[in-house]
């Protein structure tokens, strides 16, 4: 029997091939949109769990982009004993590079870090641009259309320091290379605050947000709870709390991924009923003669339901085959890699064989109900 269902399924090759072209769309759309969502929260809240310290943002806000905050405020954490530094900073969106629209990743899109030099250096952090320097220096005081750049503004926009580089109608010249390992800091272009404050527009008492370096990491969730309660108008988080925050962000990102994977998989099960049930039809003569010839009626069921197992099993991986090469091309295109798992693919290819196997249900009882005369007869 095992031959003969992978015969018939070998003589119908088109329709056969019409099915696997389901499946495989089914068991692609679920491998990548997993992988993807995967690849993106492991980016963000690896890359934001590097830099130890507390963020503290105006309250009601998400993005440091469109928060404003009191410098005033810096005097009050400044006086908590688990304070070690503080240090304002003032980011905006790059929404142009050499007069060309600005790239987005979608884990961290490129920002404009204005530091306060002076106050910048004295960061411990081993995550702090400062003490990552690949190449050139960093900021020093008296500069002013000087910047430094990490990774994807390099690679994206081919830049070398000594270079310059447009940003929003204004050229700075690239003084350093800096890479930390967290896109918070390595997507970013950091230059002089009071040059930000100028190009933001930010009024002479604000910045977009406050970076605190507790005394010593373990400090962090009780800094965190001092700050909240000393200042009302702000938001302070921890790093961990931070990325914690982009993941439940990210949860409601995987709800839409599951809709468009599940919208694929009911996709592919159509795909296999619908390739069954046709050969089920065009098939009632030959199921008339095997039942002729002594055939059950659930030896019928078990020829249709293995046609649709073969089907799972090849499409299943087909379908992981062509999923690997679709993430390595979205490796090449993100600015984070997804994240494809072996578990992952196995599961993928368990979805395929089960939807090859519950497509083939219906097709298979029906198969099973038909009069042996009748079906001999059929024309």
């Amino acid at each position: 029997m095992l031959r003969f269902a992978f015969n018939n399924l070998w003589h119908k090759r088109s329709r056969t091939l019409l099915a696997l072209v389901g499946l495989g769309i089914a068991v692609v759309g679920f491998i990548c949109l997993v992988s993807l969502s995967a690849g993106l929260r492991y980016t963000i809240t690896e890359s934001i769990s590097k830099v130890q310290g507390v963020l503290v943002l105006e309250e009601g806000t998400f993005s440091p982009a469109f928060s404003s905050v009191e410098l005033s405020w810096q005097s009050k954490i400044e006086a908590l004993p688990e304070t070690a530094r503080v240090a304002p900073l003032i980011m905006m969106l790059i929404s142009t590079v050499d007069g060309e629209k600005g790239m987005s990743g979608l884990s961290q899109p490129p920002l404009l870090m204005g530091v306060d030099i002076n106050q910048q250096a004295g960061f411990k952090g081993s995550a702090m641009p400062h003490n990552n320097m690949k190449r050139g220096r960093f900021l020093k005081s008296g500069d002013r259309f000087s910047t430094v750049m990490g990774p994807y503004i390099k690679d994206t926009y081919h830049k070398e320091v000594g270079q310059t580089i447009d940003v929003n109608g204004v050229r700075f010249k690239i003084v350093g290379e800096f890479e930390t390992g967290s896109d918070l800091f390595d997507h970013d272009l950091i230059i002089p605050i009071d040059v930000a404050r100028e190009l933001s527009g930010k009024d002479a008492g604000k910045a977009s947000l406050f970076f605190v370096e507790p005394q010593n990491s373990q400090d962090a969730k009780k800094l965190v709870d001092k700050i909240n309660f000393v200042l009302p108008r702000a938001k302070a988080y921890s790093t961990s709390d931070f990325a914690a925050s982009f993941g439940s962000l990210l949860s409601m990102i995987d709800v839409f991924f599951l809709a468009v994977s599940s919208l694929a998989l009911f996709i592919g099960v159509i795909g296999v009923l619908n390739t069954m049930l046709m050969s089920v039809m065009d098939r009632f003569r030959e199921f008339g003669i095997l039942r002729a010839i002594g055939w059950t009626k659930a030896n019928l069921m078990s020829l249709v339901v293995l046609e649709s197992f073969y089907l799972g099993i090849i499409g299943g991986i087909g379908g992981c085959i062509v999923s690997l090469g679709a993430t390595r091309a979205m490796d090449a295109i993100l600015t984070f890699n997804t994240y494809t798992t072996p578990e992952l693919l196995l599961t993928g290819f368990v979805l395929s064989v089960m939807l090859g196997v519950f497509g083939g249900l219906y097709p298979a009882w029906h198969a099973s109900k038909m009069d042996p005369v009748q079906a001999i007869r059929y024309e």
